[in-house]
């Protein structure tokens, strides 16, 4: 009998164990050393071999507004700022992205946006810029596709990243993707 519950308990510890396993995807973000909290939607590898992120707790992370366009299925990603370093972090990406620098004229209230607008099973991307006198739309295409999963939409964590001024590194051994403010 006492093999019995043995063999019973050694069982039951290994389904529990694959089960943990199977459902939680074990990959980890970390934004400027701080872990990102994905309460109800968690991070996972796509066939691409990109790292696709739970949309609103990535955006929440990185300081920038998101907006759902469900007639579109478009996810718009901006970010608004006045302080000097946007520029150099707008330069930043423009760089990471291999577009040219933007050129600003010298707005009145000094605000800079930039806009990334990704579509929802959709290799294209749009990124536009601006500074409250001239706007500017650069159009693309990224290896991967923003998704819908388990009413959850994920965005690829490079693109987004990359785009307003962050470096991103992946550290295989942790499962975990590294964003980092460059200033």
């Amino acid at each position: 009998m006492k093999k019995f519950f043995a063999i019973t308990g050694i069982i039951l510890l290994c389904f529990v164990c694959t089960f943990n396993t199977a459902f939680s995807s074990g990959i980890g973000v970390k934004v400027n050393g701080q872990n990102v909290n994905f309460s109800d939607a968690t991070p996972f590898i796509d066939n691409n071999g990109r790292t696709l992120v739970p949309m609103r707790a990535i955006a929440e992370a990185l300081d920038l507004q998101v907006q759902w366009d469900g007639s579109k299925q478009s996810i718009t990603v901006s970010m608004e700022r006045t302080d000097a370093d946007f520029q150099k972090k707008l330069a930043f990406s423009y760089e990471q992205l291999q577009y040219g620098m933007p050129h600003f004229s010298n707005s009145a209230d000094g605000i800079r946006t930039v806009k990334q607008i990704f579509y929802v099973n959709s290799n294209k991307m749009d990124f536009s810029y601006g500074d409250g006198q001239v706007t500017d739309t650069l159009n693309g295409e990224i290896d991967t596709k923003p998704v819908i999963k388990d009413g959850r939409t994920y965005l690829p964590a490079r693109y987004i990243a990359e785009a307003f001024g962050y470096s991103v590194g992946w550290n295989s051994a942790t499962q975990t993707v590294t964003i980092q403010s460059v200033f």
